[in-house]
């Protein structure tokens, strides 16, 4: 199956600095932005949450239906909202969570519960990171990657030489070389052991077999060496498929 990737910027500046980011690494634009807003009544103690539609200095109210928010659209929310979201309204907080593209205002456990949910929703999740705030949501991913040799990296499995996101291809294809050629060995081996295995019942047939330094010589010059090789693979430095290698 072709993979559904999301991006997501997790901040925390305010709204508007992320979604002014965003819109520079083209993550969004500026008319499929719907910035969500949750809070609790004062008065009432009731959740209440809405809809408004970004553009220019301008906030239009929407409500959550399919006739007014377009099939494109991408959620931005703040913390705060989050929060309230992710306690009261659990099937908006599912679509927050993979629709949203920008959330600011946010704090190292609320990181950390939007990478589990979408772990949860069976999504494979790659986290960036450079601060002792991303730590728990770099522990938590599949791939935590680190950008600075502070805190950061010690949570983090992976550590960037170079301060940006432009590691993240680089990590996807060399895993999946990874995967690839663990794969391969491990057919190799296999055939390798049934090859054998009919060679001595062969050999039986005319009551014979091989000697220990024939079994020396294939296990350490034809087996080991080859597999050793074969684990050097490097990892293909075209343009990333969209389709993953078979995981079993």
């Amino acid at each position: 199956k072709n993979v559904s990737v999301l991006s997501s910027l997790i901040s925390g500046d305010h709204i508007q600095t992320a979604l002014s980011v965003a819109k520079e690494c083209k993550m969004i634009s500026t008319n499929n932005v719907i910035i969500l807003k949750a809070f609790i009544d004062a008065e009432t103690q009731k959740p209440h949450y809405a809809c408004h539609k970004s553009g220019g200095n301008n906030l239009q109210r929407l409500e959550m239906s399919e006739t007014q928010i377009p099939m494109d659209y991408v959620f931005a929310t703040d913390g705060k909202s989050f929060t309230v979201i992710r306690q009261h309204f659990p099937d908006v907080y599912e679509r927050l969570c993979t629709r949203g593209t920008v959330f600011a205002r946010m704090t190292p456990d609320q990181k950390e519960f939007l990478i589990e949910e979408l772990q949860e929703l069976g999504y494979y999740v790659g986290m960036c990171g450079d601060g002792a705030n991303d730590c728990g949501a770099l522990k938590a991913a599949h791939a935590g990657i680190s950008l600075s040799d502070a805190e950061a990296s010690v949570a983090s499995p992976f550590t960037s030489k170079n301060p940006n996101i432009s590691c993240v291809p680089n990590l996807i294809r060399e895993g999946r070389a990874a995967l690839i050629t663990s794969f391969g060995i491990f057919k190799y081996m296999a055939a390798y052991s049934l090859t054998q295995y009919l060679s001595v019942l062969i050999l039986y047939e005319y009551d014979s077999n091989l000697t220990d330094l024939q079994y020396l010589y294939i296990d350490l010059f034809l087996i080991t060496i080859f597999a050793f090789f074969f684990g050097l693979t490097k990892a293909y430095e075209g343009e990333l498929a969209k389709r993953p290698p078979n995981n079993r």
